[in-house]
């Protein structure tokens, strides 16, 4: 796997990647910006593409896992967690936020097996699905 930061020749994929892009407008003009804004990094398999994530300070000005979107086809095939742990390396602080919809369990699962702590909830940002956020302590050196 390599990882590197997303430029605006990757958006097509990207949009291909994200699962939510066919059915939100509003989706792939957030992509757009965070290329433009610098904050998405790529995951290369074979010099391909197969998953992204935002990393920026979007959750009070904290260190922030905004969006991990993998390829359906490589799901449940470790990018995740190694795209997680390549952002903790990355990270300017000794501490990593990040949230998920109460319905999405494989996240949730990822982020307890990397040892993320669940600390808190905001309803009423997705009609029945609370966002579930949480933390990680850092250990730098």
């Amino acid at each position: 796997m390599e990882f590197r930061k997303a430029v605006s020749s990757d958006l097509e994929r990207l949009f291909q990647i994200d699962t939510i892009v066919p059915s939100d407008p509003t989706r792939s003009e957030y992509i757009t910006t965070a290329v433009a804004s610098n904050d998405i990094w790529v995951c290369l398999r074979d010099h391909k593409i197969v998953g992204y994530a935002v990393l920026n300070h979007s959750l009070f000005n904290r260190p922030t896992v905004d969006m991990l979107m993998i390829a359906v086809e490589h799901r449940k095939s470790g990018i995740g967690t190694e795209f997680m742990k390549h952002l903790e390396k990355l990270n300017d602080r000794d501490e990593l936020w990040t949230s998920t919809n109460l319905s999405n369990s494989p996240m949730q699962r990822l982020l307890a097996c990397l040892d993320y702590k669940l600390t808190g909830y905001v309803d009423n940002l997705d009609p029945g699905d609370p966002e579930l956020i949480f933390f990680k302590k850092l250990r730098k050196a």
